[in-house]
């Protein structure tokens, strides 16, 4: 019994094993991939460099059967898909006004085809370039020029994909997307491919690693992807992060040269992103051992069987296995500079939720203190009668709960986000609101209110106390102005 229980450890660490490895080896085999050509001396960016890209992404398509993921779980977030674009506008040397963004409905086969001729007008030789795809990719005969030695194009596959008696339309080979990006004219170019078969979309004759190019690909080129509901593409997630100098942890500048390069980012994100691919097995293995009542090998051999049936079954359906593989293709000499370090957007302060986007979902004890947005507080008299005021106050770009202090100029402070206070005497006031965020940061802001004077405490109170209705006829008498009870006839 007890040989039979060691030989069942065995298996389950040596399962463990495989499944960790399938998950984190590339991690590391990638380097390998990675530079293919003889490294030459850095092209030092100047100060007449400009940074343009076209940014697309689709998990909403025109079919709904193509959702990502599909139903009934809804599509992947917007925000999600744009989280690459917010990281970049966070350094001024990449500007909104030099990038195309287009998300879903707008990502179709014409959008993108004609934003990369608009920046073939835009870009000159002392520019760098960035083209993006999230989304389905697939793969169709090769058509001319026929280059490729399996006999197929892998192509991306835009929001107006579809197919018709069983043939795919609307979609963009491997071919043509190097025709295009060889009509601008930069002197570098990074190129992220988020779809199944995009190890395809390079590697043959007139594919997109041309050179002068860092392309960056999610799979290898016989291999599908899959993203997760969570947090998205994983790969472009992780790119978002390390490029994302808002966070306390990013990717660093790590030969002092000014930059974070394309590089140096991917290099960073690598452990990032096969952590998340790691993640839904793991996650899946301790449910098991929950299920199985804390049985370690029984939940690593169930694990190992859903690993199994995942693969036969991406096999049946696509012809491809399920493996995640993000690599680097470098062609381009020496480094290329993407961001410049340590460098602060210039952007105006966001609203709440705009700044959430951009944390994507991370606690702000994970940002950077020092990229924090200002705090800002805004005060508001929602109503005024007689001698009564009613305030609200509201605060943003901080983490919450937010607190709320108002002093009423007259000895009176009181603590909540709306409040009504009474003034005895006629005068003019100065309300100051003072909001402090959970991490402790205060900002103030007043508002002035001007209160009259008048015989309006008597009044209130007969009309809050029924026995007191006689002295109204006498009241009215002695003060014939009406104007000096208000609201009395």
């Amino acid at each position: 019994m007890k040989e039979n229980k060691n030989i069942k450890i065995m298996l389950s660490v040596g399962i463990v094993c495989l499944l960790l490895g399938v998950s984190f080896i590339p991690a590391f085999g990638a380097e390998t991939i990675n530079q293919h050509i003889e490294q030459k001396p850095i092209i030092e960016a100047n100060g007449d460099t400009e940074y343009y890209a076209v940014i697309a992404a689709c998990s909403e398509y025109s079919n709904p059967d193509n959702n990502i993921p599909k139903s009934p779980l809804p599509p992947i977030a917007t925000w999600k898909l744009s989280s690459f674009y917010k990281s970049i506008l966070n350094t001024p040397n990449w500007k909104e006004d030099n990038i195309i963004l287009l998300i879903n409905e707008q990502a179709t086969v014409n959008n993108i085809l004609n934003a990369l001729t608009e920046m073939s007008e835009k870009v000159d030789s002392n520019d760098v370039f960035l083209f993006s795809w999230q989304g389905h990719g697939s793969e169709v005969p090769d058509e001319a020029p026929l280059d490729e030695e399996d006999g197929t194009d892998e192509v991306i596959c835009p929001y107006d994909i579809k197919k018709e008696n069983g043939t795919i339309k609307n979609y963009i080979t491997d071919d043509e997307l190097n025709e295009y990006l060889s009509q601008i004219n930069a002197k570098g170019m990074l190129l992220i491919f988020e779809s199944c078969l995009s190890g395809g979309l390079a590697g043959d004759e007139y594919d997109v690693d041309q050179e002068g190019r860092v392309v960056i690909v999610s799979t290898f080129e016989n291999t599908i992807g899959r993203a997760s509901y969570l947090i998205g593409f994983p790969m472009t997630f992780g790119l978002a992060v390390a490029c994302n100098q808002k966070f306390m942890f990013h990717a660093k500048d790590k030969n002092d040269d000014g930059f974070i390069s394309a590089e140096e980012a991917f290099k960073w994100a690598k452990p990032l992103i096969y952590s998340e691919l790691a993640m839904y097995w793991v996650a899946l293995w301790v449910f098991l051992l929950l299920k199985s009542g804390g049985d370690p090998v029984t939940a690593t051999i169930q694990t190992f069987i859903e690993f199994v049936a995942t693969q036969v079954a991406a096999y049946i359906m696509s012809g491809h296995f399920l493996f995640n593989a993000p690599h680097m293709i470098d062609n381009y000499y020496g480094e290329l500079n993407l961001f410049e370090e340590n460098a602060t957007s210039a952007k105006t302060p966001p609203l709440p939720e705009e700044i959430w986007d951009e944390t994507y979902g991370i606690p702000w004890t994970f940002l950077d203190r020092k990229y924090w947005p200002q705090l800002i507080v805004e005060a508001e008299l929602t109503e005024k009668k007689n001698n009564m005021v009613s305030v609200h106050g509201e605060a943003c770009n901080g983490p919450g709960p937010f607190k709320y202090e108002w002093n009423f100029g007259d000895g009176t402070i009181l603590t909540g986000e709306n409040i009504t206070h009474a003034y005895n005497k006629k005068g003019t006031y100065e309300i100051t609101l003072t909001a402090t965020d959970d991490a402790g940061r205060t900002q103030t802001t007043t508002l002035t209110v001007e209160i009259q004077k008048s015989r309006l405490r008597i009044y209130d109170l007969i009309e809050r106390f029924s026995f007191l209705k006689p002295l109204q006829k006498n009241l009215i008498n002695n003060f014939p102005c009406k104007s000096q009870i208000t609201g009395m006839t």
